[in-house]
């Protein structure tokens, strides 16, 4: 299992997305897990995906950014691939964040976050 108390040697990152939030998020947790034992590589390959995805959309998002950032560098790299996206739950709309994760042609970690999305309420 891939785990950051055993990182000796430094290891490269490759981040597959545009957007600077999400590469500031990734090194922000990078740097507080590994102490800059670690190189970041940001590169925006292209996946004809939905602008905002929905549903499982979403996952599937976050799976193909990593998949397709993996074919392009050496297998030893850790690829990420990151999406958000709206999923409805009990008739409400929800913002869902998913990170896909592969080393060595194995997908090591799959995180899953929402939030509630704005919504108008009717008062009573």
């Amino acid at each position: 299992m891939f785990s950051c108390r055993k990182i000796t040697n430094k290891v490269t990152f490759i981040l597959n997305t545009k957007n600077y939030s999400k590469r500031t998020a990734v090194e922000k947790v990078l740097r507080a897990y590994l102490k800059g034992n670690f190189s970041l590589i940001v590169k925006n390959f292209p996946i004809n995906f939905p602008e905002t995805p929905i549903g499982k959309e979403t996952f599937q998002g976050a799976k193909k950014r990593a998949e397709e950032i993996f074919k392009f560098y050496n297998q030893e790299n850790v690829a990420i691939g990151l999406e958000s996206g709206l999923i409805k739950r009990f008739g409400i709309l929800f913002e869902e964040a998913w990170c896909c994760i592969i080393f060595k042609k194995n997908y090591f970690l799959v995180i899953h976050q929402d939030s509630l999305y704005q919504k108008k309420l009717k008062k009573d």
